[in-house]
């Protein structure tokens, strides 16, 4: 969450300082998410050469929901398969889906 909710949860994460995690972390986010709790714009700055951005999908439901371009509705199989690749080669696919 990278701004205030309506259910409370995690009011901000911006400014979190990712890099202080021991863990390899790999971010992955769809451009045209339309969550306003979770703008593509703040996972972008902050997960630079680190992020999967993942294209198109189906924009079903609320937007903040889980049948939504929030949860990769859609692409989920491209993001599975996206992810298991940099389990095992931790090579980043900059650019998945359309």
């Amino acid at each position: 969450m990278n701004g205030p909710n309506r259910q409370g949860y995690a009011s901000s994460l911006s400014g979190f300082s990712y890099d202080t995690i021991a863990a390899p972390i790999l971010h992955v986010h769809n451009e045209n998410d339309a969550c306003p709790q979770t703008p593509y714009s703040a996972v972008k700055e902050y997960a630079g050469e680190n992020l999967v951005t993942v294209r198109g999908g189906v924009p079903g439901g609320d937007p903040c929901g889980g049948a939504h371009l929030h949860s990769y509705q859609g692409r989920e199989g491209l993001v599975v398969k996206s992810i298991i690749s940099w389990i095992k080669t931790k090579k980043v696919d900059r650019l998945i889906g359309e």
